[in-house]
């Protein structure tokens, strides 16, 4: 199909296929398929589960598709043992160069395994017994919003039925081009016709922000989750009466006000018209009173499975690496719940002591999941999955018996300070403990902070071509030559020199001595790199701009200059007397120090001090006052 668009030579070559009959070749030739699929041979035909089939034996013979079955334990299990294999005789550069993953990935891996490795090195060689991973993820929220006004748009275009009005459509096209689906409640608001989830009163689209609230519709007790999928635009005193219940019990068999249907109906209407994912509605109609293990299979994935190309890439190397080391993967949805809980604020804009903050959590994370919950532990230990199917009547007790699925919820809201393995098993840890390790940790004034430095290997200079300049431009632009022998004043040139790196010079005055960080020209590289002597070569191209000025004149202050470093790279940390800083250019400098602020300002800075309206400005003050004493 990918090679034969014509429909006809198409045929003709399944035809000559002669275990397919004219109704399946019928079928194939009305199947448009393009581009080349990532799967191998070996993939689909060389991987055997317990019963002897492969992947496409398992595809011809059941209603499986292929999703289902190649995260079925025995192709999980394989897959992993020929990854493990595959990294044992390569280097991780050779595998990482045949991996399905984008350039920024591949560069986060390396830096990853360099980290394990120092580690690893400090603690005399020793592996780790566990190694927490959590993948964060940044929203590109501009992307998002502009996705969100394009889709509601298209859906509302195509329906014609009563329950969205031609004055609704008129309103998303102001919010469309207005931009407002920055907010989720304008979002769900229109996602659900410009109604109320649980009563089907129309609501005023003036009163949506200040007078509606956003509720989880599987409550958060009852799993940690979110995203749109498990959220509904409601008012403040449906939210405030519903607390923890769920909203197929409390309204599924209400009548939606004017619409002459019920509630359940509607729900099912925002589904049809594509409104709604299915998703949403299964959560709508959910009653977790009645979940087989099927749909509590399927909580446990969403809550404990992390599913991201560049986790999975990690975990096979660092197995590999270290084998018997245990590689926890946590979601970083669990992290933020331990955050929230102990009040352990975070803003990137006051410094990066977040980034290990957020390692330390993993581990504790991690730690806590895998100790509390070791029959859950094939779903978020790498390469368990095989044990956990080896006894699926096991297996459906173990899912049966789940009713909550927020699990690090779940131990941290006990009455008990003390979490225990299981409802009656041992003390695994002590919760006010757990507090007070983490709360040291988020004190810490002083933690250290590496940065990748880099040089450039770009374009010489600005490609625009200059002519030469007339009397009036002639003190605005200096000119680079366009080649030897060519002088600017008569053949033009370009403009924006390109600094390859940095280097330090010490500049020798008749009364004074100065230190100064100059920029080398990229021009300049291919003459540095070839040279026996650098040093020498590098004074020679810098003498121009040190020893003399613009016009050519020698500078009368300078008797001469040294090379202290010949190679300094853009972001390298310099400590100058009491400064610390990091080289951004020849003439421009970023602060290196790490800015720490009190707890009570971190939680008035990320906006978390509930009180009156004096208060919270007296508290700013405060903040702002010790940001200028810091």
């Amino acid at each position: 199909s990918t090679i034969f668009e014509d429909k006809a030579i198409y045929k003709a070559k399944l035809q000559t296929i002669n275990w397919l009959d004219d109704k399946q070749i019928r079928a194939l030739v009305n199947i448009r398929l393009q581009g080349w699929g990532r799967l191998s041979k070996k993939l689909l035909a060389e991987l055997h589960d317990k019963n002897g089939q492969t992947i496409m034996e398992q595809l011809w013979d059941s209603q499986k598709n292929f999703m289902r079955i190649v995260n079925e334990p025995d192709f999980k299990a394989e897959i992993a043992s020929e990854n493990q294999a595959i990294v044992k005789n390569t280097s991780i550069e050779d595998f990482l160069t045949n991996a399905y993953t984008s350039p920024a990935n591949k560069k986060a891996i390396r830096q990853v395994i360099k980290v394990v490795d120092d580690i690893v090195k400090a603690a005399s060689g020793k592996a780790p017994k566990q190694i927490a991973i959590e993948f964060a993820r940044d929203a590109d929220r501009s992307k998002r919003t502009v996705g969100r006004g394009a889709r509601l748009l298209n859906i509302y275009e195509k329906i014609t039925d009563d329950l969205i009005t031609t004055s609704l459509k008129e309103s998303l096209k102001q919010a469309s081009e207005t931009n407002q689906f920055i907010h989720d409640k304008i979002y769900l608001y229109f996602m659900q016709g410009g109604r109320d989830a649980y009563t089907g009163k129309p609501i005023n689209i003036d009163e949506v922000i200040t007078g509606y609230q956003l509720d989880h519709i599987l409550p958060q007790s009852f799993i940690k989750n979110d995203s749109l999928d498990n959220r509904v635009l409601v008012s403040s005193p449906v939210n405030n009466d519903k607390s923890d219940h769920v909203p197929a019990k409390m309204f599924g068999n209400k009548m939606a006000a004017g619409l002459g249907i019920t509630i359940s109906d509607m729900w099912k209407k925002w589904l049809d018209l594509g409104l709604i994912s299915k998703r949403k509605y299964q959560n709508l109609k959910l009653d977790p009173d009645h979940i087989n293990k099927y749909q509590a299979s399927g909580f446990i994935n969403r809550q404990l499975v992390e599913t991201s190309q560049i986790i999975k890439l990690v975990a096979t190397i660092l197995q590999a690496r270290y084998p018997d080391t245990e590689i926890l993967v946590v979601k970083a949805s669990s992290n933020h719940y331990l955050r929230k809980h102990f009040h352990l604020y975070k803003s990137r804009e006051v410094n990066d002591y977040h980034h290990a903050i957020d390692a330390y959590l993993s581990t504790i994370c991690g730690n806590l999941l895998y100790q509390a919950y070791p029959k859950l532990r094939p779903f978020f230990v790498y390469g368990q999955y095989q044990k956990f199917s080896k006894d699926p009547e096991k297996e459906s007790k173990v899912l049966d018996s789940l009713r909550h699925f927020n699990f690090i919820s779940n131990l941290l809201k006990q009455r008990d300070s003390k979490i225990r393995a299981g409802q009656s098993g041992v003390v695994i840890f002590d919760r006010n403990k757990i507090k007070e390790q983490l709360q040291r940790a988020y004190n810490f004034k002083y933690m250290l902070v590496s940065r990748e430095t880099s040089t450039r290997n770009q374009r010489m200079f600005q490609m625009t071509l200059y002519p030469r300049a007339d009397r009036d431009t002639a003190k605005s632009r200096n000119l680079i030559p366009k080649g030897k022998n060519m002088p600017t004043e008569i053949y033009g040139g370009y403009t924006g020199n390109s600094d390859a790196y940095l280097a330090i010079v010490r500049i020798n005055k008749k009364k004074s001595v100065e230190y100064k960080v100059v920029g080398v020209p990229m021009r300049a590289l291919e003459r540095l790199n070839k040279t026996k002597n650098y040093n020498e070569e590098l004074k020679r191209v810098l003498e121009p701009t040190i020893l003399f000025n613009d016009k050519g004149k020698r500078k009368a202050t300078i008797l001469s200059f040294d090379i202290v470093k010949g190679r300094v790279p853009y972001k390298q940390v310099v400590i100058d007397g009491d400064r610390k800083f990091m080289l951004g250019s020849s003439t421009y400098v970023y602060n290196a120090k790490q800015l720490t602020l009190s707890w009570k300002a971190m939680q008035v800075i990320t906006d978390n001090l509930e009180s009156d309206k004096y208060a919270i400005n007296r508290a700013y003050i405060d903040v702002f006052d010790e940001i200028l004493e810091k």
